[in-house]
């Protein structure tokens, strides 16, 4: 469904990765996506219960290219 929120890709972050170096190479493990350009944070949950005591960052970012 074009222009609807999805969580199409998701991991954790290793050892001396930032978030967003994290979300682009789960991109390109995911979904092939190599992304040049800055994600966009929208937002962030702090470690708690729900999320199993783990931090989480949520991007977004415009794709039109093919999947792989």
């Amino acid at each position: 469904n074009p222009g609807a929120w999805d969580t199409s890709s998701a991991g954790h972050v290793d050892f001396g990765e930032t978030y967003e170096t994290a979300a682009k190479r789960e991109l390109e493990e995911e979904l092939g996506i190599s992304p040049s350009q800055s994600l966009t944070a929208i937002g962030r949950i702090d470690a708690c219960e729900s999320t199993g005591w783990e931090f989480v960052q949520i991007y977004a970012i415009r794709y039109a290219g093919p999947l792989t």
